[in-house]
């Protein structure tokens, strides 16, 4: 399946299953939009969206992953630079 695919090739470990969540936080002009969204659709999981700007509120970013059983995501240093 799409989400074991992209789990091996991103190394990540294993898809998503159901009741978790990808925590989507890249800019929609950013690789890493295609990986957080198809990695999330390619397994059982959901999509947890996180506004723009929003990624630097670390107390915000903290309960947003507890709240919505976020299982992964992916950071860029530029967010916290």
């Amino acid at each position: 399946n799409l989400g074991a695919y992209i789990a091996s090739v991103y190394q990540i470990g294993r898809p998503l299953t159901r009741g978790e969540a990808m925590l989507f936080q890249a800019y929609v002009s950013f690789d890493a939009t295609i990986l957080q969204l198809f990695y999330s659709f390619g397994g059982a999981g959901n999509v947890c969206v996180l506004g723009t700007g929003k990624e630097k509120d670390f107390g915000l970013v903290t309960r947003v992953i507890r709240e919505s059983q976020v299982a992964a995501t992916f950071m860029v240093p530029s967010y916290y630079g």
